[in-house]
């Protein structure tokens, strides 16, 4: 393991500049949501009040932790940072010097600190509350730098792992939008980088995009597909075909609207599988134009 390195408030406080010199709107943002709101907890009720509050964290499965700790982090991240957007400045440092312990820490900081371990010493059980336990001063940084180390380490290994899970990514299922199977993979591609340093080569994603897609549609897009085509572009044309090949039939939009079926078997919609098929094939030739 490499050794670490403490870190006193100045050089805490360099890293912090560095990073906000990156993420200026960030800061603008959290320049906004400080003033306001008039006290520190306001931003947390109003998390609380319009987002899901994380669940907990921890079992006895090592594995499973294991398995778990990215969905469950990128949730609690965006609960925090939408409570206290300067937390994601500041997660940011910690994340990007895992080595590093800083147990010495400007004071708004250190505040901040203390309340995050507050938080996490809520949320964790098992073993990551005996590691929460361990750590003095209250200290909800190091917690955290600790909790990453374990669940999401910079490691080749791990970096390996990562890309296999991102060339062995199951195909796409119906019980799942989309969207939300695409967003998998793209999180899988941030963590690899993050962990690497180097993006996913843009050809392995193209790849694994198009082989996890249903027949029909990677048969259309391989057909028309142009030497430039990139990840990005097929995505945006995939994502756009799932939306508008929704299926809006006139009962499906009465009811949204809350209006309750008229009672008559014989007024439902005429052949609604028929005009979905020919929707289905118009868009599929015309998002296949644009490749």
């Amino acid at each position: 393991m490499p050794n670490q390195v403490v870190l006193d408030v100045a050089q805490f406080q360099q890293i912090l500049q560095t990073m906000q010199g990156q993420s200026q709107a960030v800061l603008a943002a959290a320049g906004a949501a400080s003033t306001s709101r008039s006290s520190g907890t306001q931003g947390f009720s109003d998390a609380n009040r319009i987002l899901n509050r994380p669940a907990c964290f921890g079992s006895t499965s090592h594995d499973s932790d294991l398995g778990s700790w990215l969905d469950w982090a990128h949730a609690f991240k965006a609960w925090l940072i939408f409570a206290d957007p300067q937390y994601e400045i500041e997660l940011q440092a910690i994340e990007s010097n895992l080595d590093v312990e800083n147990p010495t820490m400007p004071a708004e900081t250190a505040e901040r600190s203390r309340r995050l371990y507050a938080i996490l010493s809520s949320l964790l059980q098992h073993k990551p509350k005996m590691l929460l336990r361990q750590v003095p001063d209250r200290n909800g940084y190091e917690t955290w730098r600790q909790l990453v180390n374990i669940y999401a380490p910079r490691s080749k290994v791990r970096g390996l792992a990562l890309l296999n899970a991102i060339m062995s990514f199951p195909p796409f299922v119906k019980s799942k939008t989309t969207r939300e199977q695409v967003d998998g993979l793209d999180r899988l591609a941030q963590e690899y980088e993050r962990v690497s340093g180097t993006a996913v080569n843009a050809d392995i994603l193209l790849g694994t995009l198009l082989r996890v897609l249903p027949a029909h549609l990677r048969n259309h897009i391989q057909l028309q597909m142009k030497s430039d085509t990139s990840y990005e572009q097929v995505k945006q044309f995939i994502l756009t075909y799932e939306v508008t090949t929704s299926n809006w039939s006139a009962s499906k939009v009465q009811q949204s609207l809350g209006i309750g079926p008229s009672g008559d078997p014989s007024a439902s919609d005429p052949a609604p599988m028929d005009v979905d098929r020919a929707a289905r094939v118009m868009v599929v030739e015309k998002v296949v134009e644009l490749l």
